[in-house]
């Protein structure tokens, strides 16, 4: 496509890293990023998210597994900027029994535990070294500014159906995420819930995850000056609220989960419920709006966004130049 005007409806990580990829792709093209958020805040979803790099793919979809290996050497890239918040650390999923993962003999950087890394309970943990990990708030700022510096242009407006797209823009793309089921009637997205604690650094310096094992769900992700902690899980709610004994919950069974992590009330800097829109699978596709123009879906992530944000932008790109 010639030089064209870009409006991109979302501000969160999908939308912010399609602008991104749009502008550095050198093409002309100039992008308004809209979302019912100011510039100076971040959407509930992203700036919750515990926002780390895990292999994953979907043989119903294969574009999945490459768009997540695109974002991991993106990401690894970042990581040498100091000021992006994302940072590389060791990766631990606890196993209740010794296996393979479907990734063992793809990356490099995968192994087993040794002695003294897991606690009795566990028989083994799945080990990346060294994958990205990213401070949502950090990384999104750090985001913005690059987005202002190549030009982006942000506003503030909440859009309830795409005919009132302004007419000034020649293409347009939904990045709206649990936003989608009022833009455009997706009853696929179920609203998942997920109690996320925030705790103090205490030293504590690489991730750790029970998705199996006794005390699943438990995850354990040291940002910059803080560490995320969880998870309870609720489906469906309306209106999500924080339970101060699922938070002690959470702080217990994370205690449990490695040798050099303990953590309790005392430590807690605060405790959200953040609301994941969940989908089955993300839809990445071309569509139009009733007058024609192209409309390019990006939303349904899920638990992905940022894992695969770089890749389905990159994908976008793409799109853009075949119009």
């Amino acid at each position: 496509m010639k030089q064209s005007k870009v409006l991109i409806i979302g501000s969160g990580v999908a939308g912010l890293t399609t602008a991104k990829a749009i502008l550095e792709a050198g093409q002309g093209h100039h992008v308004t990023i809209c979302s019912k958020e100011t510039p100076n805040q971040n959407p509930e979803t992203s700036a919750n998210a515990y926002a780390l790099w895990v292999p994953y793919k979907d043989d119903i979809d294969p574009r999945i597994e490459g768009w997540t290996d695109a974002s991991l050497a993106a990401f690894q890239e970042i990581s040498r900027e100091s000021d992006s918040g994302v940072i590389l650390r060791n990766n631990y999923n606890l196993q209740t029994q010794r296996h393979e993962p479907w990734y063992a003999d793809k990356y490099s950087f995968f192994r087993h535990a040794v002695d003294g890394e897991v606690t009795d309970e566990y028989l083994d943990a799945w080990v990346l070294e060294n994958v990205p990990v990213i401070d949502p708030p950090k990384y999104l700022l750090w985001l913005k500014v690059k987005l202002a510096m190549l030009g982006a242009c942000f506003t503030q407006k909440e859009f309830k159906d795409f005919e009132t797209m302004p007419t000034g823009y020649d293409v347009v793309i939904n990045c709206t995420g649990g936003g989608a089921v009022d833009l455009v009637g997706d009853d696929q997205i179920t609203p998942l819930h997920l109690q996320v604690v925030t705790v103090e650094n205490n030293g504590f310096d690489r991730v750790v995850v029970d998705d199996v094992g006794p005390n699943s769900m438990v995850c354990i992700v040291p940002h910059g000056n803080y560490i995320k902690v969880g998870a309870v899980m609720s489906e469906g709610l309306d209106q999500p609220f924080v339970d101060d004994f699922a938070t002690l919950d959470i702080l217990e069974r994370c205690s449990k989960v490695h040798p050099d992590f303990k953590v309790s009330a005392r430590n807690v800097i605060n405790v959200v419920c953040a609301s994941r829109p969940n989908r089955d699978r993300p839809r990445v596709e071309l569509d139009s709006l009733s007058d024609g123009r192209p409309l390019i879906h990006n939303y349904g992530h899920g638990s992905t966004g940022f894992i695969t944000s770089h890749g389905v932008a990159a994908t976008i790109v793409q799109e853009i130049a075949a119009l």
